[in-house]
């Protein structure tokens, strides 16, 4: 559990909309500070919100220099799916072993099908059952801020409004320093089934730092 929580992974989801294009310069600034104080453990992802086909620009492990020269990209969409966006994210990230947490960049303003492929709660259920934050920074306010507010409230994120909160610099740091909600539990099983088939059951009752937890697995030992 230690381990994992030092393992920080973040997705920013960058909303590449028409109306967010006079803040691409303010935001290679706020990305490169960001990118600058990260330690060793620390890997980041940027993924661009594009109509209904989010994609990747760069993926974990990525230099910092990669990823700015990614947000100079000139294409931008008429609309994008932010539930698409945050869909594809979650998925981008859950085989990896850490931390992990989304970072939304938009200006708050909706474009059209914003949440058509993937819902507002479906979204939020896919972020909390994966143990993933979302915050969001926003370059401005419009007909979604009050739906990202509650996205971060609900997923245990932050919501940032650029330039009016002080603290928006070190965002990555403080998600650093969180901990997550997950226990990682680990055994070396000593029982032997009589027979090959024969399954063991487990039964795990955890208090780890204040969280509690009961839970059950299944496995088949070898013969």
């Amino acid at each position: 559990t230690e381990d994992k929580n030092k393992n920080s992974d973040i997705t920013v989801i960058y909303d590449r909309t028409k109306t967010m294009v006079k803040h691409f310069k303010d935001f290679k600034a706020i990305m490169n500070k960001w990118l600058s104080e990260i330690n060793e453990r620390t890997n980041v992802s940027l993924i661009s919100g594009f109509e209904d086909n989010p994609y990747i620009e760069n993926e974990f492990g990525s230099s910092r220099l990669s990823i700015i020269d990614s947000i100079d990209n000139k294409e931008y969409a008429r609309f994008t799916d932010k539930g698409a966006s945050i869909k594809y994210g979650i998925y981008n990230m859950l085989p990896r072993f850490s931390k992990k947490s989304i970072v939304i960049v938009t200006d708050g303003k909706g474009s059209g099908n914003d949440f058509e492929k993937f819902k507002v709660e479906d979204c939020v259920e896919f972020a909390v059952n994966n143990d993933i934050k979302i915050y969001v920074v926003a370059f401005g306010e419009g007909e979604l801020t009050s739906i990202y507010r509650y996205i971060t409230k609900k997923t245990s994120g932050d919501y940032y409004r650029a330039f009016q909160r002080e603290d928006l610099q070190d965002l990555f740091k403080k998600i650093e320093n969180e901990k997550g909600k997950e226990i990682i539990i680990s055994y070396v099983s000593r029982t032997k089934s009589r027979f090959y088939e024969e399954p063991i059951t487990v039964y795990v009752e955890s208090n780890y730092n204040g969280m509690k937890g009961i839970g059950k697995t299944v496995y088949y030992p070898g013969k």
